[in-house]
């Protein structure tokens, strides 16, 4: 099972490329809330203005003294959440745990996108009813991307699921809410068996599930494109480390510009575009093939 974990670590390694940062334990548990950590090992490069990332909530440091610090916890967005003994602290990461949890998101937000071409497919089962023409499609109202196919059961032994017609159905967006709550119906033209269940094969947005532990499966991709996320995520944390070269504040980044010119560090990620760009075309058109496009 690859879990949204799986993909933070994998983000992560895409980012750092074996480099490793400063890291520490927790020498008792962190409750939510409560402000105060405390470090099993030395507390070298913790001091005041120090982000630290516990899985994916993020600190600011007060203070320090001795193994104990004072903190700000849910940083930035991210979550508090409680931690146990021995839990890993990372110390100024470049790259915090729930900065790549939301550039996840962002990925498969933008991999659902018709530019993409990816999508999970969903069904959804209703029963057939004789007096009716339109149906309420509530439950999926927020996934729908597009209808693939209409079918139905018939009655008999032979378990026969004939498709419908694609002009014998329309699905009919913008819908008056009077009439069907979620705004969005299914109108059929073709009749099916009274009592008997008419099943909506549909394209449907990616999801991001909403803890670490989940299985990624559920957001809808095959299997076979769960690597790209990560690759999606790095690049898009990749891009935003040029601005701060920009800052004229203060000084940054101290090293010579012809070591690390102007952009470089932008086309640095185009390694991953470019493998980025050829995963999602393949898969695109395994979903095409497995899904393809019909008329009738």
């Amino acid at each position: 099972m690859t879990t949204v974990q799986n993909w933070i670590d994998q983000t992560r390694s895409y980012l750092m490329s074996g480099y490793v940062e400063n890291r520490n334990q927790l020498a008792l548990a962190y409750t939510a809330g409560s402000g105060t950590l405390t470090f099993a090992q030395s507390t070298d490069g913790i001091r005041s203005g120090t982000r630290l990332s516990i899985g994916t909530n993020t600190f600011y440091v007060w203070s320090i003294s001795g193994s104990t610090a004072s903190v700000l916890a849910g940083e930035e967005g991210s979550t508090d959440a409680n931690a146990a003994i021995g839990t890993l602290v990372r110390v100024a990461p470049r790259f915090t745990g729930n900065d790549i949890l939301n550039q996840l998101g962002n990925e498969i937000n933008d991999l659902s996108s018709p530019t993409n071409g990816l999508y999970g497919i969903q069904t959804y089962d209703f029963t057939y009813n004789p007096i009716l023409t339109g149906y309420d499609l509530s439950p999926i109202a927020d996934q729908l991307i597009s209808i693939y196919e209409v079918k139905y059961l018939t009655p008999g032994p032979a378990h026969d699921n004939p498709r419908i017609s694609n002009t014998k159905w329309r699905l009919n967006r913008n819908a008056d809410t009077a009439q069907f709550p979620s705004g969005i119906s299914l109108q059929l033209f073709s009749p099916g068996y009274a009592g008997f269940g008419v099943r909506v094969v549909y394209k449907a947005n990616l999801t991001m599930p909403t803890t670490t532990y989940a299985n990624v499966a559920s957001t809808g991709l095959q299997n076979t494109a769960f690597d790209i996320p990560p690759l999606g995520a790095a690049i898009r944390l990749m891009e935003g480390r040029e601005i701060k070269r920009d800052f004229t504040e203060a000084q940054g980044d101290t090293r010579r510009g012809s070591e690390v010119p102007a952009g470089a560090i932008m086309q640095s990620s185009n390694g991953l575009q470019q493998l980025r760009a050829r995963r999602i075309a393949a898969e695109a058109a395994k979903l095409e093939a497995l899904y393809p496009s019909y008329r009738s």
